[in-house]
């Protein structure tokens, strides 16, 4: 949009952006979403002031396997839900009360989210972006059984950050959430994961099981409640291993278990 006031509005319906996004000359411009379904075309960024008006889930957001940038912030009552393929990722302050919905795909970015995310099997939450680590803040995060929490574990920190007390919420019984370590290479070291306040409601840190992770790494998850965190603790980033032969005489890549890990005494495959 170019200079002046104004707004667009969507209520209803598909919208599908290109790379073009969002741009405005005037502060005064505003993006209001009350219902119908955002999605994309290719990788864009939404640089407007934009307003969640919608009753929770009521807005849908399908980045269709491309990346959604929201670079300015967001006000309402309303929520939003995220689904498909696809990040969506949130770098400013945003303001919006309403419950955002994480069904699909992933969220992520630098910035904040003052309300409830509530992620659901199929979604995944990683701070940051995909290939760079990052601080995320939510007010309150609820994290389902079969939902995820991806980060990349190294000094300069993938931290999500939940800021309201006992805001953070982990499946109870015996259900659990997943913690993705995405990098493809880990240091040896203990790293905060989730930075909490107050303690860790619904279950326990038992709750919280390490997904997709090196080969061969070992690491475990530990609540410090005296640092109300949430901590990944890295072993070995890649135990060395030893033929058994113990499945077949078979040779091969990283199909079957016929080796075995020389600290943890683990079957693997090479």
């Amino acid at each position: 949009a170019g200079g002046g006031r104004g707004q667009f509005a969507l209520s209803n319906g598909l919208l599908r952006v290109g790379t073009g996004g969002f741009t405005t000359e005037s502060v005064e411009y505003r993006l209001i979403f009350a219902g119908g379904t955002l999605s994309a075309w290719g990788d864009y960024a939404v640089a407007v002031t934009s307003e969640f008006t919608g009753a929770d889930g009521a807005f849908t957001i399908d980045p269709a396997g491309q990346t959604i940038t929201w670079q300015r912030e967001i006000t309402g009552a309303g929520g939003a839900t995220l689904q498909g393929s696809g990040t969506l990722l949130v770098n400013a302050s945003n303001l919006y009360t309403g419950t955002t919905f994480v069904n699909g795909a992933t969220l992520g970015g630098t910035g904040s989210v003052a309300g409830l995310v509530q992620v659901n099997a199929g979604g995944t939450v990683r701070p940051g972006s995909v290939a760079v680590p990052g601080a995320l803040q939510v007010g309150q995060l609820n994290a389902a059984a079969g939902g995820a929490l991806s980060v990349l574990a190294n000094g300069t920190g993938s931290v999500l950050r939940v800021t309201g007390t006992d805001g953070f919420t982990v499946p109870a019984g015996s259900a659990s959430a997943l913690v993705h370590i995405a990098n493809a290479t880990l240091p040896v070291g203990t790293f905060t994961v989730v930075d909490y306040a107050g303690t860790v409601q619904g279950g326990t840190v038992a709750n919280l099981v390490i997904g997709q992770k090196p080969l061969r790494s070992s690491m475990n998850l530990v609540d410090n409640p005296g640092n109300t965190s949430i901590d990944l603790n890295i072993v070995s980033t890649g135990e060395r291993i030893r033929w058994t032969g113990a499945a077949d005489a078979n040779w091969n890549v990283n199909t079957t278990t016929n080796w075995i890990t020389d600290a943890t005494l683990q079957t693997t495959a090479y």
